[in-house]
């Protein structure tokens, strides 16, 4: 939950970007620990869906997204 000075978080970046790895990794049992907060706006106050479905790469990657139980928790 940890944010850079745009206030985004590790989640945003790579939703923004399209990085299902990361993004997956993130959520992963590995990753246990670091207990996410999906709903984290950075300094424009969008949330890291919003950057998913704004920034998508395409259609595709939006799908992928939305198959994370923790993101659909915000709908």
């Amino acid at each position: 939950n940890a944010q850079n000075e745009r206030k985004q978080t590790s989640l945003y970046v790579a939703s923004r970007n399209g990085c299902l790895k990361t993004v997956k990794w993130l959520f992963s049992s590995e990753n246990e620990e670091m207990k996410l907060n999906v709903n984290i706006q950075e300094s424009n106050l969008s949330t890291p869906l919003h950057a998913a479905a704004y920034y998508g790469k395409n259609q595709k990657n939006m799908q992928k997204m939305m198959e994370f139980k923790e993101i659909c928790k915000i709908l």
